[in-house]
C-alpha cells in the first residue's frame, strides 16, 4: 500500500514539475517574440509593421491608430537602439470587455531600451489571437500579436537598472 501511494505521490509531484516548466518555457517564448516585435516596429517606427504584428484590437478598435501610434513614438522615442533589460514577460488571463463570455490570454512584458532620443522602460501587452487553448504539454502564447503600450516611462541616464 505504501508503495502506491509513493507512486501516486510521486506522479502528482511530476505533474506539478511539468507544469512549471512549462510556463517558464511559454514566458521565453513571449520573451522572443516581444524582441522580435519591437525590433521590427521600431526601427524605425512604421505603420504598416504596426498593423502586421497589431491585433484585430490594435488594428481596428484601439484609441491611437498604428500611424498615430508610429508618429507619436518616432516623435517621443526615435529609433530603436538597443533592448537594454528585459523583456520580462508573465502571462494573465481574463475575458473580453466587449464579451464577457470570451476568454483570453495576454502576456504583459516590460523592456528597457535605447532609443534615439530617450531610454525608455515600457509596458507592452502581446495578446494570443486567435486565441489557442491551454493544452497539458502546449505552450501559452503561440500567437502573441501586439494589442497595446500600456506604460511608457523615461529613464534618466543615472536611472538605468
Amino acid at each position: 500500500m505504501k508503495k502506491w501511494i509513493g507512486v501516486g505521490l510521486f506522479l502528482i509531484g511530476l505533474y506539478f514539475a511539468a507544469v512549471l516548466v512549462q510556463a517558464q518555457l511559454s514566458e521565453r517564448n513571449a520573451e522572443k517574440q516581444m524582441e522580435v516585435i519591437l525590433n521590427d516596429i521600431s526601427s524605425p517606427w512604421q505603420p504598416e509593421k504596426i498593423r502586421f504584428h497589431g491585433s484585430d484590437w490594435l488594428n481596428n478598435r484601439a484609441r491611437l491608430t498604428p500611424d498615430e501610434l508610429a508618429r507619436l513614438a518616432a516623435k517621443d522615442l526615435g529609433s530603436l537602439r538597443s533592448i537594454e533589460h528585459g523583456p520580462n514577460c508573465i502571462f494573465q488571463s481574463g475575458h473580453e470587455p466587449s464579451n464577457p463570455n470570451k476568454e483570453i490570454i495576454w502576456a504583459m512584458c516590460e523592456v528597457t531600451a535605447a532609443f534615439e532620443k530617450n531610454t525608455a522602460r515600457l509596458k507592452i501587452r502581446l495578446v494570443d489571437e486567435p486565441a489557442t487553448k491551454p493544452t497539458l504539454f502546449g505552450l501559452l502564447g503561440k500567437n502573441l500579436k501586439l494589442n497595446d503600450i500600456t506604460d511608457i516611462q523615461l529613464i534618466n541616464n543615472g536611472d538605468r537598472q
